[in-house]
């Protein structure tokens, strides 16, 4: 399996307004969904970046840290990788 890249990064935070502000205005990401418990930013053409306030229900599971999703080239060899 190869790492071709990153598409998504999913953040929790107890600093959301603060977090939305550093990518929006000094990381100058684009913000493209924002809702009081959610923030969606464009990193590239291919890689998007969310935050989540704590109090957001339907991510509660990311608990240790950040969840990511990575492109490969080979899913089904990612998949096996993943298991063992």
């Amino acid at each position: 399996m190869h790492v071709k890249g990153l598409i998504w990064l999913g953040l929790r935070t107890t600093q959301f307004e603060e977090m939305v502000k550093f990518f929006r205005d000094v990381m100058s990401l684009q913000l493209i969904r924002e809702e009081p418990e959610l923030a969606r930013f464009q990193l590239n053409k291919d890689t998007q970046l969310e935050l989540y306030r704590l109090e957001e229900e339907f991510h509660a599971f990311f608990t240790t840290g950040p969840v990511v999703t990575f492109q490969v080239d080979d899913v089904d060899s990612a998949r096996t990788t993943r298991r063992s």
